[in-house]
């Protein structure tokens, strides 16, 4: 399984909408929020149109996926937001390129689409994660913030999700676990 290269301070972020379309002020404050953490971002063009309740055509928003896997400048992809559309692009997506260029892929809810897509054909780890206009506009807390950084940035090392000081760890089942 690939996984894509590690996420470091300077590497490029690609946004792209697979499925609903975004408020332009979020997306303005989620692109704030990569920036001050470090990040270069580049939007696809899905993320500025709106048909229907979808963030561009199926077309527009496929090619943004394509394009963005292609790209050699961009290091990882986050989805702007689920909602709804994802399936219908399924078939439209190079999954060659997705193969061929491993690269770190963010999201959940509608995206999950993509991420089995994405696992069961192209060999790629991906991310159940935060999006952009539904997590990162609001700003994250720190421990999110933390969690995030550390998990896309570590590769195959280990990773302990610890709670923030001061916070109890509650289990709800017994047992150990391992993922």
């Amino acid at each position: 399984m690939n996984r894509g290269k590690r996420l470091r301070k300077g590497d490029t972020i690609g946004i792209v909408a697979p499925a609903g379309f975004g408020s332009c002020g979020k997306i303005e404050n989620a692109i704030a929020v990569l920036k001050n953490s470090g990040y270069h971002v580049v939007i696809g063009t899905s993320c500025n149109n709106h048909w229907y309740s979808y963030a561009g055509t199926d077309g527009e928003r496929a090619a943004d996926i394509n394009d963005f896997f292609q790209n050699k400048e961009i290091d990882a992809i986050i989805c702007l937001r689920g909602g709804y559309g994802s399936i219908r692009i399924l078939e439209m997506i190079d999954i060659s390129l997705v193969r061929d260029n491993p690269k770190i892929f963010v999201g959940y809810s509608d995206i999950t689409a993509l991420h089995v897509l994405f696992n069961q054909q192209g060999d790629l780890i991906t991310f159940h994660g935060p999006m952009l206009t539904s997590n990162i506009a609001e700003g994250f807390d720190p421990i999110t913030a933390s969690s995030f950084e550390r998990v896309l940035s570590l590769g195959f090392d280990s990773f302990e999700f610890t709670n923030g000081e001061g916070e109890k760890l509650q289990t709800l089942h017994g047992g150990i676990a391992e993922g």
